[in-house]
């Protein structure tokens, strides 16, 4: 196959982009990706404690969520019980921010 004169300048025009622009390709998202072994929601400078209770909660609710969808249906006493872990999760997570 031939290169024309069109796709060649097209592909030099794409190669001089990647090489002179690299924030253009997913330099940003590697940029802000950070590593921690704390939940995504958990603001740093908490205790153990908090996180450890944190982490109890969420493995609580997911637990629950788990066997609430074993039969496919979430009853209205599953709903309560998730919606309680919920509230319970949250209350934590905006205590462990406040100190």
């Amino acid at each position: 196959m031939k290169l024309n004169r069109k796709h060649f300048t097209f592909a030099a025009m794409c190669a001089a982009t990647a090489i002179f622009l690299p924030t253009s390709a997913f330099a940003g998202e590697v940029y802000y990706r950070s590593v921690s072994s704390q939940p995504y929601n958990i603001a740093r400078g908490i205790s153990r404690q908090e996180q450890r209770n944190i982490q109890q909660i969420q493995t609580r609710l997911e637990a629950t969520k788990r066997q609430a969808l074993r039969d496919g249906r979430i009853n209205p006493q599953e709903r309560q019980q998730i919606n309680n872990l919920q509230r319970q999760l949250d209350q934590a997570i905006r205590n462990a921010k406040r100190n």
